[in-house]
């Protein structure tokens, strides 16, 4: 299911009952929301006056298209988080997914705040109370952002909501693991996650860290008696979320036990937390990938352009800064379109999802934050008739993460440009890192072949080299750059032959990057050192 933006931006004129604040029934206030990106929504009937609300009325939301699409109201709304600081609302889901509000100001001008509420397959098809604690948060926000199973995509999916309030009363403390107990067909990239309603803390009254979690958390093969699954985790700022990230790929059609030990930690309330366990079963196959780039020289021609006005900068390849051996790609994200710049892989051929659905890539975020792909037939993926999917995911921006982007949609267009949004809708200038981009073969074209430099196509020498550098291709070369380990720009000069050769005695010596891009836009990137 594709996420759904929802913004609530009202006049703070709701009345009170008991402890809580009522922004919105739908009964007795009205607020005029008007649909975006292909969403559509209206006041309509209860669709199932039973449990806890037998209210007439309530909104019903129908997902667009695009991932943007969401509904809005014009006016701000003023929380007042310091007395009011859990806001609460009845949602009537089709699926399990995750529910997540973002408080954000309506001029951008603050740092956004966020937290995710986990509807597990027992909360489908009943009404359910879904609380948000923003507890400790007194920054003044004015716009909430509400999204629908985060993170996936697919139109015309219908959500209800009713009884927007906020509250001084917290809730009861739960904690929830995802995948659930039993569930069969995992993917083998999984993300464990286990999610409470409450914050967490140590018996002690200290602060939960990453360090403390592998004597709360056992991760092993077959049963709790099995092997040990080596992973890394962490816990959120607000102690809240929990994530597991294996290692390695999970083994195909294998039974996983996850268990978390609560007998070191409590509820912030001071309440017990329980103790709990899951045995999850993963799917039959894993996903087939090939190599788009590893900035190592391994690269089916895949080229790159940042897009703001102005653009961040891309630099390729540059030193991993946690792996001295290592090449990357660096984006230098701006601060233009209200956050929205992204950076445009170009692919030579089409992608092939007939061949396989998943896209992944590593990233390095200096934050916790998301990632979103979008697959699009066009250079520009918000242009007229633009056919375009995608995903998010989230990274906890405490070290390299594999992402991977399952795009089992059932579409029929074809796609050869990959969009990458990190911290989307955010106007914060950040370093990020990118490596090893994979993802479904390519369609081949008509010789049978997609435009690949073979690494034995292109000899450069002497290596190392003292003054004049050499290099002969295969191929008819296009042009030819050189980049210092810090992944600056040396130099970049046209080439129109298969031979190539330059003057590079004035350069200081150590470790340089040659990239070689021929007349088909096949590349190869090959180290070497200069004396």
């Amino acid at each position: 299911m594709k996420h759904f933006l929802l913004i609530l931006s009202v006049l703070f004129s709701g009345y009170a009952f008991g402890e809580d604040i009522v922004l919105e029934d739908f009964e007795t206030t009205t607020l005029h929301f008007g649909g975006f990106g292909g969403a559509s929504g209206l006041v309509v009937e209860n669709p199932d006056m039973s449990g806890i609300n037998t209210s007439d009325s309530v909104y019903q939301y129908t997902d667009g298209a695009e991932t943007w699409a969401g509904v809005a109201e014009p006016e701000p709304v003023a929380l007042d988080l310091a007395n009011y600081p859990y806001i609460k609302m009845k949602v009537y889901a089709p699926a399990a997914g995750e529910v997540r509000l973002k408080l954000e100001a309506q001029d951008g001008s603050l740092e956004t705040v966020e937290t995710p509420f986990a509807m597990t397959a027992d909360m489908v098809g009943v009404w359910t109370e879904v609380t948000f604690d923003f507890s400790g948060v007194t920054a003044p926000f004015n716009k909430l952002t509400l999204f629908f199973d985060f993170g996936t995509t697919t139109p015309d999916d219908v959500w209800y909501f009713d009884d927007v309030t906020m509250s001084d009363t917290p809730p009861a403390g739960s904690l929830t693991i995802t995948p659930e107990d039993g569930t069969t067909d995992v993917p083998v990239y999984t993300k464990i996650a286990f999610q409470s309603t409450l914050p967490m803390r140590k018996k002690d009254d200290s602060q939960i860290t990453d360090g403390d979690l592998a004597s709360i958390l056992v991760f092993r093969k077959t049963d709790q008696n099995g092997e040990d699954v080596y992973y890394s985790a962490s816990i959120s700022d607000n102690k809240k979320s929990i994530r597991i990230v294996p290692d390695n790929l999970l083994d195909a059609n294998t039974n996983y036990f996850v268990s978390f030990n609560a007998s070191l930690i409590e509820y912030n309330s001071s309440a017990s937390v329980d103790s709990m366990a899951v045995t999850f079963t993963t799917t039959s196959t894993a996903p087939t990938m090939v190599t788009y780039d590893d900035f190592e020289g391994n690269s089916i021609g895949a080229t790159y352009t940042a897009m703001g006005d102005p653009a961040g900068q891309l630099t390729s390849p540059v030193t991993d800064p946690e792996n001295a051996d290592n090449s990357v790609l660096k984006w230098s994200k701006g601060g233009s379109w209200g956050g929205w710049e992204r950076f445009r892989i170009d692919l030579p051929q089409n992608i092939d999802l007939s061949n396989g659905s998943v896209v992944s890539m590593n990233v390095l975020s200096p934050k916790a934050t998301s990632v979103m792909i979008v697959l699009a037939n066009m250079e520009d993926d918000n242009a007229d008739g633009v056919a375009k999917v995608s995903l998010t995911q989230d990274v906890a921006g405490t070290g390299w993460e594999t992402l991977y982007f399952n795009f089992t949609t059932g579409t029929t267009d074809t796609y050869n440009h990959i969009f990458v949004y990190i911290d989307g809708g955010v106007a914060d200038p950040q370093n990020y890192f990118i490596d090893n981009i994979q993802g479904p073969a390519l369609m081949q074209d008509n010789t049978g072949l997609t435009a690949r430099m073979a690494e034995n196509s292109l000899s450069i020498y002497p290596n190392p080299v003292t003054d004049q550098l050499v290099i002969n291709s295969e191929q008819t070369m296009r042009s030819v750059a050189i980049y210092d380990v810090t992944g600056s720009l040396v130099s970049q000069d046209v080439c129109t032959s298969k031979r190539y050769s330059k003057d590079v005695s004035s350069l200081n010596a150590g470790m340089y990057f040659i990239r070689v891009t021929t007349d088909d836009h096949a590349v190869l990137v090959k180290k070497i050192m200069k004396n």
